[in-house]
C-alpha cells in the first residue's frame, strides 16, 4: 500500500509539471575531476563545464558539453591537459518542483594530452579519443526572470583508447571521475504571469418602477400606468394607431367603397376614382428603340394591375407618349405599340381585357418643351385615363 501511495505521488509530480524547462539554457560549473588509477597521473585535477541546453518536453533535453581540466602526471612531472565536447540525453524527475533530480548519458571527444605505446607506454604526444559518459544530479532552482537554478552532478567517462599512459592488460578503456557544480539559466527571461482579474464591478442599485412601464419612477410623468400600455420616454401611454387605409387614398378602410385604388389616383369621398382624371406614370420603361418592357416598368405595372383586380367596374384607356426624337410616323407607330404593351402585361396579371383601352398619340401631346433632355424625358410617358368608375 505504501508502495503505491509512493507511486501516485511520483506520477502526481511529474504531471504537474508544465512548461518548466521549455527555454533553452545554457551551464557554467567548475569541475573536480579524478582520474583512473590506472593512469601514470594519480593526482586529482580541476576544471571547468559549460554546456547549452535545449528541451525537448518538459522531461527530456539535449544538452551540448565542452570541458576541460588539467591533471599532475606523477611520471613526467608535469601538467596533462585533457578537454573535450559532446552531446548528452538528460531526463529531468520533477521538472516543475523546486529540487529536480535528473539523470544524464552521453558521448562524444576528448583531446588526450599524453598518449603512448603500451606496454611501455613511451609517451608520443596528444591525440582525439572518444569517450562515453553517464550521471545524475540536482538542481536547486532559484526562481528569477531567467529561471536561475545551482547544478550539483557526478559523472563517470569512460574514455576509449589503449594509448593512454597506464592501461595495461590489453585494456582499451580508462574510467575518470568527474563532480560539477555551478549555475544554470534560461538564455531568455520567461514572460511574468499575467495580473490577476479586476474585481467584479459594484451593480448599481435597482430602479424603482412602481407601475412597471419600463420609465422609473424618477422619470415617469404617469405614474400608474395600468400595465400592458405602451407609454412613450416620459411613462405616459401612447395615443392608439390611426385607423387603416390600406390603399393610401386617404379615405379609411372602414369607409372605402372601392379598395384598392392605384397609387396617385384622385378618389371622391367614398374612395372611388373620380372619373376623367389622368394618371400619369413616367417611369414605365422600355427596351430601347422597343415595346418590350423593363423589369423595372413591370414591377411599377404590378401595382398598378392589382388596385385595377380591386376595382372590377373601372375601364381606363392607356395613352402612349413619346418625345420629338424621330420621324412623326415612327414617334406614333412606336408609342401605339407601348401603349398595347402595357395593355397586354396587365391583362397577363388578371385584369379583364374588355376594361382596358389603348391608343397610341406619338409626340402630338407634349406636357413640356422638347429642346431640353429633361423636357424629353417628362414627354417619354404613359397615361391611364380613368372612363368609367
Amino acid at each position: 500500500m505504501k508502495n503505491k501511495a509512493l507511486a501516485l505521488l511520483l506520477l502526481g509530480t511529474m504531471a504537474s509539471a508544465a512548461h518548466a524547462e521549455a527555454k533553452p539554457y545554457m551551464g557554467l560549473m567548475g569541475s573536480w575531476v579524478n582520474p583512473d588509477s590506472g593512469r601514470q597521473a594519480n593526482d586529482e585535477g580541476i576544471g571547468g563545464h559549460a554546456l547549452f541546453g535545449f528541451p525537448l518536453n518538459d522531461y527530456f533535453s539535449t544538452e551540448l558539453n565542452v570541458f576541460g581540466h588539467k591533471v599532475n602526471n606523477d611520471t613526467t612531472g608535469r601538467d596533462d591537459t585533457n578537454f573535450g565536447a559532446g552531446l548528452d540525453l538528460r531526463f529531468a524527475a520533477a521538472p516543475n518542483s523546486r529540487i529536480n533530480p535528473y539523470l544524464l548519458a552521453g558521448g562524444g571527444g576528448t583531446y588526450e594530452d599524453a598518449l603512448g605505446d603500451p606496454p611501455s607506454n613511451e609517451n608520443r604526444g596528444g591525440r582525439i579519443v572518444g569517450y562515453a559518459n553517464a550521471g545524475g544530479g540536482l538542481l536547486f532552482k532559484l526562481g528569477g526572470s531567467r529561471e536561475a537554478a545551482l547544478r550539483l552532478e557526478g559523472r563517470r567517462y569512460a574514455i576509449f583508447s589503449d594509448e593512454i599512459p597506464g592501461t595495461a592488460n590489453g585494456s582499451n578503456r580508462v574510467w575518470d571521475t568527474r563532480v560539477n557544480a555551478g549555475v544554470q539559466f534560461n538564455l531568455s527571461e520567461t514572460a511574468p504571469p499575467p495580473p490577476p482579474p479586476p474585481p467584479p464591478a459594484l451593480l448599481p442599485p435597482p430602479v424603482s418602477d412602481s407601475d412597471g412601464d419600463g420609465v422609473p419612477d424618477t422619470s415617469d410623468r404617469c405614474p400608474g400606468t395600468p400595465r400592458g400600455i405602451a407609454v412613450d420616454a416620459y411613462g405616459c401611454g401612447l395615443p392608439p394607431p390611426p385607423p387603416p387605409d390600406a390603399d393610401g387614398d386617404g379615405v379609411l378602410n372602414a369607409n372605402d367603397l372601392c379598395p384598392d385604388t392605384p397609387r396617385g389616383m384622385r378618389v371622391d369621398e367614398r374612395g372611388c376614382a373620380v372619373k376623367a382624371q389622368r394618371l400619369v406614370l413616367r417611369n414605365i420603361n422600355f427596351e430601347f428603340n422597343k415595346a418590350t418592357l423593363t423589369a423595372d416598368g413591370r414591377s411599377i405595372l404590378d401595382g398598378i394591375a392589382a388596385g385595377l383586380r380591386g376595382q372590377p367596374t373601372m375601364e381606363v384607356e392607356i395613352e402612349g407618349h413619346t418625345d420629338n426624337i424621330g420621324s412623326d410616323a415612327y414617334n406614333l407607330k412606336l408609342s401605339k405599340a407601348r401603349a398595347n404593351s402595357v395593355r397586354d402585361y396587365l391583362i397577363s396579371q388578371g385584369v379583364q381585357g374588355t376594361r382596358l383601352a389603348a391608343q397610341g398619340l406619338g409626340e402630338s401631346v407634349p406636357v413640356v418643351s422638347n429642346k431640353t433632355d429633361e423636357g424629353r424625358a417628362e414627354n417619354r410617358r404613359v397615361e391611364f385615363k380613368v372612363i368609367k368608375q
